[in-house]
């Protein structure tokens, strides 16, 4: 009976040591969580801002601070829960000439490898496909250890003209720029 002892303490420590050097870091791919991620798009209409909200991003992130050249993102944005607060700006915002939903129900950013900047702080460089169009995208992401998981946030400026998003008309009332900010929770992976 005490060399079953011994080998279930052994296990059990193995498991142990295990789960905790799995927390450190992920291996591979591991899913967002997407209850405790958020990704909003704030644009200027008439120089005052407007904020929505994408309430679905779904996706996996590979991040190893030892090795963060090696990491890698894929995020999914369900244009059609782009939510401005109004039922109707909603409407109008997945009609074609805006995020063109119906047809374009998703918008993908890929990512891989971070460069170090320092501290926290990262280089994020990826594309991003959305209305059926591709644009190389750079920015800063600052990850942040907390609790069960890893945070990752961030904000870049898009030009929606590089996306077919408004018409020309639209130049003068609404601002080319629309500053995309996200908060990404990875959780630990499991050992």
């Amino acid at each position: 009976m005490n060399l079953w002892k011994t080998w279930v303490a052994a296990g059990f420590c193995a498991a142990l040591i295990g789960a905790l050097a799995g927390a450190g870091h992920a291996a591979g791919p591991v899913k967002i969580d997407v209850a405790k991620s958020q990704l909003t798009a704030t644009i200027r209409q008439m120089g005052v801002p407007v904020e929505g909200e994408f309430r679905s991003v779904s996706g996996t992130v590979q991040f190893d601070p030892a090795a963060p050249e090696r990491g890698a993102a894929r995020l999914v944005i369900d244009t059609t829960t782009f939510d401005l607060g109004m039922r109707d700006f909603n409407k109008e915002v997945a009609k074609t000439e805006w995020l063109d939903s119906q047809r374009h129900p998703e918008a993908v950013f890929t990512a891989k490898g971070l460069k170090p900047l320092g501290g926290a702080r990262y280089e994020v460089t990826g594309t991003l496909e959305l209305k059926g169009k591709t644009v190389d995208l750079s920015t800063d992401v600052t990850v942040a250890d907390v609790d069960g998981g890893r945070r990752f946030s961030g904000a870049w400026p898009l030009k929606r003209q590089d996306f077919d998003i408004g018409s020309s008309g639209w130049d003068g009332v609404i601002d080319d720029t629309v500053l995309v900010t996200f908060s990404i929770f990875q959780p630990h992976a499991a050992p």
